[in-house]
């Protein structure tokens, strides 16, 4: 189920496929090393760095900004669902490799 999700989320969409599955990568990759090496654009990595650590804080100027950087409404949401996506996915797997560790 989760490969499915993981495979419906990076499929065909409005934002291009390449970034779509850098942004997955890069949020799993903060998420599981805290590393926040960018990527382009950069006004991206700033949305894609609050959506992975405090999602609650993205307000309508960081939505402003990805506009301004020629992002469709479109590219927006689909890149907002992979972020998200990708956080919770990488946070249930890590939840449950530790609670396989524990036993």
């Amino acid at each position: 189920m989760i490969q499915a999700l993981k495979e419906a989320v990076l499929g065909k969409g409005y934002a291009d496929s390449a970034l779509r599955k850098d942004v997955y990568q890069k949020v799993a990759h903060q998420i599981l090393s805290g590393d926040t090496t960018p990527i382009t654009p950069t006004t991206l990595n700033t949305y894609i760095e609050k959506l992975s650590k405090q999602a609650y804080k993205i307000v309508d100027r960081d939505i402003d900004q990805l506009k301004d950087e020629g992002f469709s409404e479109d590219e927006i949401f689909e890149l907002t669902i992979v972020g998200a996506t990708a956080a919770g996915i990488t946070r249930l797997e890590k939840g449950l490799q530790a609670l396989q560790n524990c036993q």
